[in-house]
């Protein structure tokens, strides 16, 4: 009977020592909760008037919160759903190019139109790649080792070539480290907020969010009458600045059709002291 107990008790320790393990709860044991006195009051010093219109004041202020929040144009929401549902496939992507006038115009129509013209015809109307990644405002296509962001507002007709999907990798959370496990179910905001990774796989990541992460490497921005290379200097929530030399340029993100970069760059602006 003894050796039985005593065989029951190295049991339930190991059983502790593998929760433990799972979830980093060694050291970090529940401390006793004090008795607090128990003595009912009133939840607020103010008129019960006053605190109605107040309480009105809330609500309205959390219900405009929300709808912010969930906004999402349906336009928008449909195309990240699309591009979520085929990752790692080959797609063509038609992009919202302005249409070329048709020739044959009359002869005296000033030059500046006519480089226009010329100007949009370089544009590539369509690109090709593999879908790596359904951002919440983009997407990001791989080719071989170049990668291209392009906006879902700039995205007219997807075409899916084939219909198996290349796996993509992607960080699995239930083969985390038990402490990370800890520190994501404690401090979901502090944690997730320091991680793009994270914001990705819970909330989506935004395009001026995801350009943080290539921030100081040479790219290619290309807009609707012209391509524009430098380094990407610096990233706002609706632009970005690039940098050749001594010369910034500022770009509106709403201009953008799409932008590429080398990943396997090792190429970097040094800032200046």
């Amino acid at each position: 009977m003894g050796a039985n107990e005593e065989q029951d008790g190295k049991q339930n320790e190991l059983e502790k020592k593998k929760s433990e393990f799972k979830f980093c709860t060694e050291g970090h044991c529940c401390q006793d909760r004090l008795k607090q006195p128990e003595i009912p009051s009133d939840n607020s010093c103010m008129p019960e008037e006053e605190l109605e219109a107040v309480e009105e004041d809330i609500d309205r202020a959390n219900q405009l919160l929300l709808q912010l929040g969930l906004e999402d144009p349906e336009r928008n929401r449909v195309i990240k759903e699309a591009f979520r549902g085929i990752e790692g496939l080959i797609v063509t992507i038609e992009l919202e190019v302005g249409e070329e006038e048709e020739e044959g115009g009359e002869e005296g129509e000033a030059e500046g139109d006519a480089k226009n013209e010329v100007a949009v015809a370089k544009v590539e109307r369509e690109v090709t790649g593999k879908v790596f990644l359904a951002g919440n405002d983009f997407v990001a296509l791989l080719q071989d080792e170049t990668e291209i962001l392009i906006p879902n507002e700039m995205v007219s007709l997807i075409k899916a070539e084939g219909r198996y999907a290349e796996p993509v990798s992607e960080p699995q959370l239930s083969e985390i480290d038990p402490c990370f496990r800890r520190e994501l179910t404690f401090h979901f905001g502090r944690t997730v907020s320091s991680s793009p990774e994270l914001i990705q796989i819970f909330f989506g990541m935004k395009l001026a969010i995801y350009l943080l992460l290539i921030q100081d490497k040479e790219i290619q921005v290309v807009l609707e009458e012209e391509t524009l290379e430098g380094v990407l200097w610096k990233v706002s929530e609706d632009s970005l600045t690039l940098k050749n030399g001594q010369e910034e340029k500022d770009i509106n993100l709403a201009h953008v059709l799409y932008i590429k970069f080398d990943r396997e760059s090792e190429k970097e602006y040094e800032k200046e002291k």
